[in-house]
């Protein structure tokens, strides 16, 4: 376990130095870069304030975004932590009777002003130890620097100020955020293979709520006797600290004839994406692409330090015949109804192959590993029933802990399914080793959720003194009944998730003439070919949160096209925009969205909206009020398309100019309808012009919405504070305030809002948000949250990618040890989905 080391300070660095350091910073304009900020604790009442942005791309434009922004005050306290740093055998092997073991805990004054601490001495932690006997009590490093002759505390122990000649300040004070490192020595007793070796230091078992391994507890309840404690006593006494003095403690176990043994983790992911195929009113020729990723994780566990990954032997053959071959293995099925297309599988990098099998994993009882046998000769395309990815781990290297390989596709087509459609299901897994493990035990996992090795929902199994977990590979064929609901791997539960998507072919068009997104007249929309939709997004000149006041751009051209479905000419087309509520009225389709839940939708539009069609040399252009509808620019006449053979389309373009004022991030619907003027009118009236289609052009002032929300934890960093209950749950407006050694979690949660494709529909034309990347950064103004507080583990993404940053300097996409210094997180997503969300997680400590 790395313990978090942070250099000494004092009250006099903090108010004198660290202001002429920030200012010489500022002149030499390098300000950006900064490291954590080592201060007696966050002046209480200070704004830790935070506001996320972002940009993106909708293939044609870029876009920028913010999300709302979160303060949160800060409270003053005293705090105290007592963390596991750690042991070591002293003989450098495995532990055994008569052994010496070092082990080490980290003292930490979390509060914001100087305190001493009370350490126990050998006598009072000698009962309290399991399997061998205290022989000392050292403190041998304060805030990362090694003493050169460490500090013996009394066998009956003592506090700080009574040690102080030892101390680098020659005080025995302990500066807010300072620590100091302790280490026990115990000469082991336990002689039995398997027994406990353990280590407690302090106790607070005996003050409520009676539990052992509690951090920053009062010490005014604790129960005699003390010297058994760690805790804080007043440094200064001019002020009490508003919490009272704390106590913690810490524990370490061991056990005997064991060491501990790395653990490769690796979490894989799948996705898919499907597209029609050129039978729109079928669904046979459609293709489903699936995206695989996967991740080596760097999150040790007790007796469990975080391994790399290599390979584990699998049947392959190279063209030579099949032998068995060390390989990490991504793994796949060909699902039932589907065959593979036969375009070659991408790879990430040159140092992945493709294979792959013709065993059937929903016919027979082999896994990927057992029984298959695999080539890295393609097959005959209808023949391949699993497709996987190989790594040769003993050329290029085993894969060490934080490493992500992102991106092997491969692509189906749905030639099984009914014309009228069905649904596909499947699940990836991956099969490796870790390194160095003697046992070579194997370390699997399965796609569908975010957990590793097909632990259950967080849940870390091994043990080194009860079991060893002994992964169970499946055979590979998914479970269609236990889906990854959301298709993003978010499943729950025992082992993977199935991928399952439905394929559903366009229905036939029942117009005469159709009228739709560019070259798919006959597209279906959420209802029928009546409320068909092409979304297109534009820029705003202020960039704000959802519903805040913009003037948006102009649109670039939206092009629509028409058809003639009919054997006989359809003449006198036209072209008119429709107020939504009487397109509603005639077609009972969804032509908008009633956001002021008044069940209208002439409101939605922003007064002063211009529309203008174009087709050829002519141009209309009208202008939107919610009473009077669409009203004519210079009373120009409407567009004509004229007369429409059999089978003939024509396109024609769109384009919408949104007025100042306009709530941004939400979208306007545009109903257009194409009719044959039976009268020539120059005017729709459905009920003497019944030959009628109408689409809808969407337009949206971007279209990623961010929404940031933070939470308050306790010290222990699992009590949430705020909002009131269990959690974890959320709030845009924390009332809790943080005290110093207290977690600010914050949550920035994305989403593209512009309309999906409809389950029953397709040929849409939808926007996706393109080359997503999230910016956290603390550095800049407004934020204020990267210089009063510091970095801690447990940051996540549920899409994309992680990079961290010191300042500009990138420190990698590896989660960097607590108390590193953290001022940007930033999470690049290569795609988003309409309505598809994700959330970038990161916690920070109060300073």
């Amino acid at each position: 376990m790395k313990s978090i080391e942070i250099p000494l300070h004092s009250h006099w660095y903090s108010n004198k130095v660290r202001p002429l350091l920030i200012t010489a910073i500022a002149a030499s304009g390098v300000f950006q870069f900064l490291a954590p900020v080592l201060a007696g604790g966050t002046t209480a009442g200070t704004d830790i304030i935070n506001r996320a942005t972002a940009t993106y791309s909708d293939g044609t434009t870029n876009f920028n975004a913010i999300s709302n922004t979160v303060t949160v005050k800060v409270d003053e306290v005293r705090g105290l932590t007592v963390t596991d740093a750690g042991f070591t055998d002293a003989n450098g092997g495995s532990i055994a009777t008569s052994d010496n073991l070092y082990f080490d805990f980290l003292v930490t004054n979390t509060g914001n002003a100087d305190a001493f601490v009370y350490i126990p001495g050998a006598t009072a932690l000698g009962p309290m130890a399991t399997g061998g006997n205290i022989t000392a009590v050292q403190i041998i490093e304060v805030n990362g620097t090694a003493l050169g002759a460490p500090i013996t505390v009394p066998a009956g122990g003592n506090s700080t100020n009574n040690l102080a000649a030892g101390f680098p300040n020659t005080t025995g004070v302990i500066p807010a955020d300072g620590n100091f490192k302790v280490r026990v020595t115990m000469a082991v007793t336990a002689t039995n293979a398997g027994d406990p070796v353990k280590v407690q230091f302090g106790t607070t078992a005996d003050n409520t709520p009676n539990t052992q391994d509690q951090q920053n507890i009062a010490f005014s309840t604790d129960t005699a006797p003390t010297t058994n404690d760690v805790y804080t006593l007043d440094a200064n006494g001019t002020l009490a600290p508003a919490n009272g003095e704390r106590e913690a403690a810490a524990s370490h176990q061991e056990f005997v004839a064991t060491a501990p043994r790395p653990l490769a983790q690796t979490t894989l992911l799948m996705t898919s994406t499907t597209a029609p195929g050129a039978n729109a009113n079928s669904a046979v020729d459609d293709t489903i692409t699936y995206d695989l990723d996967f991740r080596v994780n760097n999150n040790p566990q007790p007796g469990f330090p975080a391994g790399s990954l290599e390979g584990t032997t699998i049947n392959l053959d190279t063209g030579g015949g099949a032998t068995p071959t060390q390989r990490i293995l991504v793994s796949t099925t060909v699902p039932p109804n589907t065959v593979w297309n036969g375009t070659a599988p991408l790879v990430p990098n040159g140092n992945w192959i493709p294979v792959y099998s013709t065993d059937d994993a929903y016919t027979g009882a082999e896994n990927p590993i057992n029984g298959v046998t695999w080539t890295t000769t393609p097959p005959a395309p209808g023949t391949v029933k699993r497709i996987g990815f190989i790594y040769d781990a003993g050329a290029n290297g085993a894969l060490p802990p934080g490493t992500a390989v992102n991106d092997f596709r491969f692509t189906v087509v749905t030639s099984g399914l009914p014309a009228t459609g069905g649904s596909v299901a499947n699940i990836g897994q991956i099969f490796g080793e870790t390194l160095n493990d003697p046992a070579n035990n194997l370390v699997y996992d399965e796609s569908g959720d975010q957990d590793a090795n097909n632990y259950d929902d967080g849940v870390f199994p091994p043990n080194p003194n009860i079991s060893d977990f002994v992964a169970n590979p499946q055979t590979g064929a998914a479970n269609p009944n236990d889906p990854d609901t959301n298709g993003n791997n978010t499943g729950t539960g025992p082992n993977g998730e199935a991928n399952v998507i439905g394929i559903l072919p366009l229905p036939p068009a029942n117009s005469a003439l159709l009228n739709g997104p560019n070259n798919v007249p006959n597209a279906i929309g959420p209802t029928n070919v009546q409320d068909d939709f092409t979304n297109v997004a534009t820029t705003v000149d202020t960039v704000g949160v959802q519903g805040s006041a913009s003037n948006p751009t102009v649109t670039a051209p939206i092009t629509n096209t028409v058809r003639n479905t009919i054997a006989t000419n359809l003449d006198n087309v036209k072209l008119l925009p429709f107020a939504p509520d009487a397109t509603r009225a005639l077609t009972s389709g969804v032509h908008g969205v009633d956001r002021n839940s008044n069940t209208q939708l002439n409101d939605e539009i922003p007064d002063g909206t211009t529309v203008t069609i174009r087709f050829g040399a002519q141009t209309a252009a009208y202008t939107y009020t919610a009473a009077g509808g669409f009203a004519p620019v210079a009373a120009n006449p409407p567009v004509v398309i004229g007369t429409l053979t059999p089978g003939q389309q024509q396109s024609y373009t769109v384009t919408i100019d949104l007025p100042a004022n306009t709530p941004q991030i939400q979208g306007y619907t545009l109903p257009i309808v194409a009719f044959v003027d039976n009268d020539s009118s120059n005017s729709f009236v459905a009920a003497t012009d019944t030959v009628y289609n109408f689409t809808n052009n969407r337009v949206y002032p971007g279209f990623i919405n961010l929404v940031k929300a933070a939470r308050i934890l306790d010290t222990n960093g699992t009590t949430q504070l705020d909002p009131a209950g269990p959690g974890p749950s959320y709030t845009n407006t924390p009332t809790v305030r943080p005290r110093p050694g207290q977690f600010v979690e914050y949550r920035i949660t994305y989403q593209n809002i512009s309309e999906s494709q409809p389950a029953s529909g397709g040929g849409n034309v939808l926007l996706t948000g393109n080359g997503l990347v999230i910016n956290e950064d603390g550095a800049t103004a407004p934020n204020t949250w990267a210089g009063v507080t510091t970095h801690r583990q447990n940051t996540a993404a549920t899409l994309g990618t992680l990079q961290f940053y010191n300042g500009a300097v990138l420190l990698g996409p590896t989660d960097p040890a607590s108390g590193a210094a953290v001022t940007r997180y930033v999470n690049t997503i290569p795609s988003l989905a309409p309505q598809v969300s994700g959330t970038l997680t990161f916690r920070r400590i109060v300073n």
